[in-house]
């Protein structure tokens, strides 16, 4: 590396109470360190505690600039191997933001013309240098603004490179449609997967979403559409059919969006409409799979019951049946016993010479054996629901006291029934 021209200065601060010393690295191109000093007394003067080192060739320049950071470039036009154009030009090939302030003592106006066009900032006489420190002071703002709006315009870059990254990998489509105009601004990269449709064709109007909307569905969500976009109404949420441009698939999408709106009062409009589509196929196949299975099993449950119902009558049946079975035994001597008395009453009532009290006696027995067994046969018959019933008021206690016998033969004689 050449050696620099020139060494660093440091100078007391300024005796002007009013005015705080800022420090300024400047790389000063000058051949002649009288006018280096010059250019130092004003900045001094100015306010500035000025770190600085001086140049006189582009091979020093080249070599300062890899060096370090400099604040600004402060360069004489007439120098030995070069002019200030051609340091200019160096400047901005290494460091394009790097200010650049031409002094000489007696530079041209077209000079100075091209020296603006080629990027310098500003251009002074060195017989008048009273502007250096207001110039300086001004491009030091200037390029610390700049410097502040890249770094912003980078975060702003690397986030929108985040969220772009972010939204190619989902499958919902987010959009945005500028108002009045309609247009649509903003369209995710994954339309494909719904439409079959490229968000660049979408954003060049290639093609016309209602297009792909089912026929049946068509009218219902364009006037949807519409009113949501005349800013009659904020957000919609609506769910339809789609079908798909290259496959013809139909799919259910569901639509939800909502307005952006600037100014206050009557000034208050909707400027943008954002939104986000989903394929919900999936879920609708669900839904009917789950109301096909509830229908289902709705009558699957009915059967059952139906089943279950007859079954249990079934059984019911069968354990009266078992429970006739049972007083069987009982029954049967109970009609034996009817028969008997049947029997003897009309074997005594052949003999001719009887007299007619006895005659009359043997008569009741018969009607009143006769009433007894209708009874038993009723009870039986009620007993297993082969007679239907007749609602009727009845004394429960006596009805009770009237079915002991019944009950009598069918527990035994081991078993004593005592009715309170």
């Amino acid at each position: 590396m050449p050696p620099l021209h020139g060494r660093d200065v440091e100078y007391p601060p300024s005796r002007d109470a009013d005015v705080v010393a800022r420090r300024l690295r400047a790389l000063i191109v000058e051949d002649n360190p009288v006018d280096e000093l010059l250019v130092l007394a004003k900045l001094r003067a100015a306010g500035f505690a000025v770190e600085h080192c001086r140049v006189d060739s582009v091979a020093a320049l080249e070599a300062a600039l890899r060096e370090r950071h400099w604040d600004i470039v402060i360069s004489d036009y007439v120098l030995p191997d070069c002019d200030g154009l051609d340091v200019l030009a160096v400047v901005r090939r290494m460091q394009p933001d790097l200010p650049f302030i031409l002094v000489s003592g007696g530079i041209g106006e077209a000079v100075a013309v091209d020296a603006m066009r080629a990027g310098a900032q500003d251009y002074l006489l060195k017989q008048n240098l009273l502007r250096l420190g207001a110039v300086v002071d001004r491009e030091l703002t200037k390029s610390a603004t700049a410097r502040a709006l890249r770094a912003e315009r980078q975060k702003l870059r690397e986030s929108e490179l985040r969220l772009h990254s972010i939204l190619a990998t989902l499958e919902d489509i987010i959009w945005s449609i500028e108002l009045p105009s309609q247009k649509l601004v903003y369209l995710t990269p994954s339309p494909e997967t719904i439409y079959g449709v490229s968000a660049e064709a979408f954003l060049r109007s290639e093609v016309d979403w209602l297009d792909m909307v089912h026929p049946d569905d068509r009218e219902r969500i364009d006037a949807l559409a519409q009113k949501a976009l005349a800013g009659e109404q904020e957000e919609f949420d609506v769910e339809y059919r789609v079908i798909g441009l290259q496959d013809g698939q139909l799919r259910w999408i569901s639509a939800k969006g909502r307005a952006i709106s600037e100014g206050e009062g009557e000034r208050r409009r909707a400027v943008r409409f954002v939104g986000v589509v989903a394929d919900i196929t999936e879920r609708k196949r669900y839904e009917q799979e789950l109301r096909e299975l509830n229908e289902t099993l709705e009558q699957r449950v009915q059967q059952e019951v139906a089943v279950r119902a007859r079954t249990e009558e079934a059984l019911r049946q069968s354990q009266k049946l078992e429970a006739i079975g049972q007083l069987t035994g009982g029954v049967a001597h109970d009609f034996n016993n009817l028969l008997t008395v049947i029997r003897s009453s009309l074997y005594l009532l052949r003999q001719h010479d009887l007299a007619p009290e006895r005659r009359a006696r043997y008569l009741d027995a018969i009607r009143e054996t006769v009433d007894r067994a209708a009874k038993l046969t009723s009870q039986l018959l009620a007993f297993a629901r082969r007679q239907p019933l007749q609602p009727e008021v009845f004394d429960a206690g006596e009805r009770v006291r009237s079915s002991l016998d019944l009950l009598q033969a069918t527990v035994g004689s081991r078993v004593v029934l005592d009715v309170q």
